[in-house]
């Protein structure tokens, strides 16, 4: 599971009501979905990638007085959750729509900040969150299921995700679940390495790229030149000669390792921000036309928009292709 609220209080919520769900293998389409439970909450069906990419009613960056107000701008956007794992059947978030404590913490609501594929497996990802809870038919919890996204340097360069509100889905989940972190991969925030470190349940990670980001009139405000972090060590080097690396926390410098690890262990090596398989070949994380690695949004659309996109660029990590149709869920109230 990926990033961030919606601004609706839990105190304004009213308990999640069972429903019927449908066996594995079939599932009602986006539209049915939708006159289903217009009682509960809004649906809104996507036929194609540019569908999604041409509604930013929704994603956008939220003005004073409502409860994302003053998110950092190299965070706000639809984000592309590239390489998620097989079983989650999510496609993007959007951080826009979190809310900010004022300070470095960010809170999401998944149920309503992210699009689900129009699948099986979507719609009952959807339910487990909705309903917070193991199960995609029976409530576990008081509310929805809650994320904070806490910054640690004054930079907004890394953090750490936890679940905010207690429940099934996080009394059963996230007890085995040791520490969820977001790592800047490049200098607008364009990449982001999402790595999953769940403990007993096993290690994990993907990519949290933006594919756009809009101010509150609907305008594109991404920032769409971009280079990679040098963070780098040459054979050799230690973190204390490393003007960047040098600089980071303890704690910082522990996730990175740990992201070296995984990646080592599952037939590739990383290198404090540059990644090599076994033939010592760079793999990069988005091409662009030229051949070369790039962080430009633009580049991260194009290969978005393939159908289906190169094979992941994370060796190890178990992918299945996702379908052509989306879905996302906003409350009554908006």
């Amino acid at each position: 599971m990926a990033l961030l609220s919606q601004g609706c209080s839990p105190e304004s919520r009213s308990a999640p009501e069972p429903h019927q769900v449908q066996e594995e293998g079939e599932h009602e389409s986006c539209a049915a979905f939708k006159k289903a439970h217009a009682d509960k909450f809004t649906v809104t069906c996507y036929a194609s990638k540019e569908e999604l990419l041409a509604d930013n009613s929704w994603c956008r960056q939220q003005s004073e007085g409502q409860p994302g107000a003053g998110i950092p701008r190299k965070i706000q956007g639809l984000f592309w959750m590239k390489d998620c794992p097989a079983m989650e059947r999510e496609l993007a978030f959007c951080s826009s729509i979190g809310s900010w404590d004022g300070k470095k913490s960010m809170r999401q609501t998944p149920a309503y900040t992210f699009v689900f594929e129009d699948s099986h497996g979507g719609y009952k990802l959807f339910w487990q969150m909705y309903l917070n809870s193991m199960f995609d038919n029976i409530p576990m919890g008081f509310q929805e299921t809650d994320y904070t996204v806490d910054f640690k340097d004054d930079n907004n360069t890394w953090a750490t995700s936890s679940p905010h509100n207690v429940g099934g889905f996080t009394t059963m989940v996230f007890a085995a679940t040791k520490r969820w972190s977001f790592i800047q991969r490049d200098t607008a925030g364009n990449v982001w390495d999402r790595f999953l470190n769940s403990g007993l349940l096993g290690n994990t990670m993907y990519q949290a790229v933006r594919l756009a980001a809009w101010d509150a009139n609907g305008n594109d405000i991404s920032e769409n030149d971009s280079n990679g972090l040098n963070l780098e060590l040459k054979p050799g080097q230690q973190w204390s000669t490393h003007k960047i690396l040098d600089s980071y926390s303890d704690e910082h410098k522990e996730v990175l390792s740990n992201v070296n690890k995984y990646l080592t262990s599952s037939g590739s090596e990383e290198r404090f921000g540059k990644v090599y398989d076994k033939t010592g070949e760079l793999i990069t994380m988005v091409t662009s036309t030229s051949g070369k690695e790039s962080f430009s949004v633009s580049d991260i659309r194009k290969l978005f928009l393939q159908d289906p996109y190169s094979e992941p660029k994370i060796v190890g990590t178990s992918y299945k292709p996702f379908k052509s149709k989306y879905f996302r869920v906003s409350p009554l109230d908006v």
